[in-house]
């Protein structure tokens, strides 16, 4: 570290401007001063919406859609078999309780031959 702290010491030590230094500054002040002032041109800004980008963007869009819409006939798929299975389940408690009341009222006529209260 030394050696680089000598080494800036070096080149930034104090130095006496060369002849006519303060001349050519002065010159060059006035010839800025003198020209109007011109601005670069600027380069027309690079949009990312480029060409590719844009086809980029529409197949992502296009992927998004056909995913979704896909998802979505899944789901409408597995709310019908939901539905048809509720149906199924509800026909059969129905018929369970068919049954149990056919099986009660076979018990409680059983129990009303033999003189037995309800």
């Amino acid at each position: 570290m030394e050696q680089f702290e000598r080494e800036l010491q070096k080149h930034f030590r104090k130095q006496e401007p060369s002849s006519g230094f303060s001349d050519r500054v002065m010159a060059r002040v006035r010839q800025a001063a003198e020209e109007p002032a011109v601005s670069p041109p600027t380069p027309a800004p690079r949009s990312w919406w480029s060409f590719g980008n844009r086809w980029a963007a529409a197949g992502a869009l296009a992927v998004c859609l056909t995913v979704g819409i896909a998802v979505q006939q899944h789901q409408g798929r597995q709310l019908a078999a939901a539905e048809i299975a509720e149906a199924q389940l509800f026909e059969q408690l129905f018929f369970a309780g068919e049954k149990i009341n056919q099986a009660r009222d076979r018990v409680w006529g059983a129990q009303d031959r033999r003189g037995e209260s309800k």
